[in-house]
């Protein structure tokens, strides 16, 4: 019996877990299959709570499961009926109490000063406070609404952090199937995206239609970020091994899938992350140094080689990508109306309630928002929750200098494609897009503690 449950431990703490989760959110997704794909991923799931001693198997599905519902689905009656409802209330009750059930299984395991002592501890907390109180202290017109997002947005930047700061092993194994699920998940939303194209993209008078570009769990900004922001996990990939070709080939195609996502701003920053990337791993210096500057300076080259063989077209395509580049698409105007209401309440905002509208792509409806971090922020917590932010912000810049690595280099580049492409959307109050960026954060921080001491054993 012991060696069956080590065996079924085994399974879950590998690269095959996130292989199962993959192939549930990609078929599930491509079939319109999600409560059968949740139900095989909630239920493997919660055996890994009851058979594993620490968290590095929850990384895959909580990072994947929201990449499974199409827009079939979100757009069509049977989600919110009320069989679908009781389905999903059973998965998540299940859920919750297999992690209760963990944290009082494996209570030894788990060590509260892991979280207490991060250097993110106290930023974190402070943001927490003002991202609840949004617009609760001074704004009459103050709703529920705002209490609600203020908590959701909260959940999902603390809870994964604070989850696994307390239960997670991050040994060199243990960081390699971290890396292997994010690359998975990127090349997930590819095979998504390209599934799209294949079968259900709009084009008129030879141009392709941007509206059509709509997975269901996000449309063409949603989509077109994530990528970018998966995109240094590749450069990472590609450090590490002699066959580096391999993974700046996949480098390059998920930046093509950000231009096929026809997200200017996703397009825009993915390009500087791409270049940052691609100089850092040029420069950095490894035993793999010599084969990834051939492979980059090859790939500089068939990029000149490909612009000088098909300039009109490319010219063409980059003079498309610039004239509608230049359409704000009502931007401005979201960030004017932000920067009045934080004019009219500037100590705690208006809250995440009384922003422009509302998104009812999902079940519970969600703020449009500003469409800028900093403007969001302002707008619905005033200056003290912006002090709060930044505070975070400076926090964060510590951590990446304490604990620069190659590791944290790449990973560093994760969050800074999700800030740049949030300063023109506002993925980082996407509840989902968050959890990448706590996750990341607490891995960053996991991986230099551990070199830390060993570096300390050693001496």
């Amino acid at each position: 019996m012991l060696t069956v449950r080590n065996h079924i431990r085994a399974f879950f703490n590998s690269f095959l877990f996130p292989i199962y989760v993959a192939f549930f959110v990609l078929t599930g997704h491509i079939y319109s299959r999600e409560n059968f794909a949740i139900l095989m991923i909630i239920a493997a799931t919660s055996l890994a709570f009851l058979i594993c001693d620490d968290l590095k198997f929850f990384i895959s599905p909580l990072l994947s499961f929201y990449f499974v519902f199409s827009k079939k689905t979100l757009f069509g009656k049977e989600l919110t009926s009320e069989s679908s409802i009781r389905f999903y209330a059973i998965c998540i009750g299940v859920l919750i109490l297999s992690i209760i059930v963990h944290f009082i299984i494996y209570r030894k395991s788990v060590k509260i000063r892991e979280f207490t002592s991060s250097r993110l501890f106290i930023g974190l907390l402070i943001l927490s406070v003002f991202f609840v109180l949004n617009g609760a202290i001074g704004y009459e017109e103050y709703t529920k609404s705002s209490l609600v997002f203020g908590l959701l947005i909260t959940i999902s930047i603390v809870l994964p952090f604070f989850m696994l700061s307390i239960n997670l092993e991050l040994d060199k194994r243990a960081k390699d199937v971290v890396i292997f699920t994010l690359l998975l998940i990127s090349i997930v939303i590819c095979a998504e995206l390209l599934n799209l194209y294949l079968g259900d993209i709009k084009i008129i008078n030879g141009r392709i239609q941007k509206t059509s570009i709509d997975l269901g769990w996000g449309v063409s900004n949603n989509i077109g970020a994530i990528i970018a922001m998966l995109i240094p996990i590749h450069f990472y990939c590609a450090s590490k091994t002699r066959l580096g070709f391999i993974f700046i080939g996949t480098a390059v195609m998920s930046y093509i899938f950000t231009v096929m996502s026809l997200s200017r701003t996703a397009i825009l920053f993915a390009t500087v992350i791409f270049l940052a990337c691609l100089i850092f791993i040029f420069i950095y210096k490894n035993k793999y140094s010599w084969p990834n500057r051939i492979y980059s300076v090859l790939f500089i080259i068939a990029v000149a080689a490909i612009y000088h063989y098909n300039k009109d077209v490319i010219d063409k395509a980059l003079d498309e990508i610039i004239r509608i580049g230049l359409d704000d698409n009502g931007r401005l105007e979201y960030f004017k109306d932000g920067i009045t209401k934080f004019k009219e309440y500037p100590i705690f905002g208006v809250g995440f309630g009384s922003s422009h509208g509302t998104n009812d792509r999902f079940v519970i409806s969600a703020p449009e928002y500003f469409h800028n971090t900093i403007i969001q922020i302002l707008a619905s917590c005033g200056i003290l929750g912006f002090l709060a932010y930044c505070y975070h912000r400076i926090e964060t810049f510590i951590l990446f200098i304490k604990y620069r690595s190659n590791f944290t280099f790449y990973m560093a580049m994760c969050i800074t494609a999700l800030l740049l492409t949030s300063l023109l959307d506002i993925h980082l109050f996407n509840i989902f897009p968050a959890l990448f960026y706590s996750v990341i954060l607490c891995i960053i921080e996991k991986n230099g503690k551990s070199i830390k001491s060993k570096e300390k054993m050693a001496i």
